[in-house]
């Protein structure tokens, strides 16, 4: 941050420096610390891995292979009933914050497993395609990545299960204590990983709101 400020001052030096400007330094300085403890390599295993879940789940549907179908569609049947009861705005950006939150949390914790993070990748593009493709087929599944809260919310899944792996990875080498990687990992997971999620949350809640108040044809509140 001191080269940063320094920079500023060059820059407008008869200008005082606003604190506005001070705070977005920091939060961007906060950001790349956090986005430089990701490992590149894992995050990739973790992207590799979504993709074929995601490919994997086109047969899936096809052959219905209930193992695999039944968390995913169950987990969409609970959405889809809880949207009956017309939840509010607030009440739709909880539940979907929530279980993300949830969700992530566990896919870090899971590295003390060693494999579980490498399954978990695999899952979550897995049960993504089965919901996508039993519901609307190519079109569906497609257009789930337009959708703009997915900007947020795909790459919050994939550092968290990236971060699991590198838990899993100290644990295997041994060669460090465990402990501080884990306090790392969630601290990234506080500051980096909630706030993506905050934001692709009231995004989603906020579509299908629209969608809701659109099919509805009346206001809602």
């Amino acid at each position: 941050m001191g080269n940063d400020f320094f920079c500023l001052i060059l820059v407008c030096p008869h200008r005082p420096i606003s604190k506005s400007i001070l705070i977005k330094t920091s939060m961007l300085k906060l950001f790349q610390t956090h986005i430089l403890l990701i490992d590149r390599t894992l995050f990739m295993i973790s992207v590799f891995l979504f993709f074929v879940g995601l490919i994997c789940s086109i047969p899936v549907v096809k052959k219905e292979i209930r193992f695999f179908l039944f968390y995913p569609l169950w987990v969409w049947k609970r959405l889809k009933l809880f949207l009956q009861t017309e939840p509010t705005f607030l009440k739709l950006f909880l539940f979907i914050f929530s279980f993300n939150s949830v969700s992530l949390f566990f896919n870090i914790v899971s590295g003390i497993s060693v494999v579980l993070p490498c399954l978990f990748s695999f899952l979550i593009g897995l049960n993504v395609g089965i919901i996508g493709y039993h519901e609307g087929g190519w079109k569906a599944l497609f257009g789930m990545f337009v959708a703009p809260h997915v900007i947020f919310e795909l790459p919050a899944a994939w550092i968290s299960t990236t971060l699991g792996m590198q838990i899993g990875r100290e644990i295997l080498l041994g060669s460090t204590p465990v402990a501080p990687i884990v306090q790392q990992c969630l601290l990234v997971y506080v500051q980096l990983i909630f706030p993506l999620l905050f934001i692709a949350g009231l995004i989603e809640a906020a579509l299908i709101n629209f969608m809701m108040k659109q099919l509805s044809g009346c206001p809602r509140t």
